[in-house]
């Protein structure tokens, strides 16, 4: 069997444990720096039970954990597994309902979940 004739496993098999949703709405990244928690607008493109897609203008580093909030109070830690140009993606660390009080140094220890 040539190689153009061989099925795609990945169209078959799937790359990712649990389906993603098509899902556009605003979020607020919020990451540390040296000077305090920084928050940048976002938007998210997608999410499933293991994670979330989201773009944004922020330049963030792949491996660091933020937080999202959803709406107000509401909203989780994200590890950030990929980047491409202004999309990010990440896996879901935990869930936390009040964001603006979570020290997000004090998370680099969790690994929970898979990427999406």
């Amino acid at each position: 069997m040539t190689r153009a004739n061989q099925p795609n496993r990945l169209a078959t098999t799937g790359r990712r444990r649990q389906k993603r949703m098509p899902l556009r709405f605003p979020v607020c990244i919020i990451c540390g720096s040296p000077t305090g928690e920084v928050c940048h607008d976002g938007e998210c493109v997608d999410i499933s039970e293991a994670g979330v897609a989201f773009v944004t203008a922020a330049d963030l580093n792949v491996g660091e954990i933020v937080s999202l909030e959803f709406c107000q109070g509401t909203g989780c830690l994200v590890r950030l597994s990929y980047r491409m140009r202004r999309r990010y993606g990440g896996y879901f660390v935990t869930t936390a309902p009040a964001l603006h009080n979570t020290d997000l140094d004090s998370h680099d220890d969790i690994e929970v979940g898979w990427p999406i």
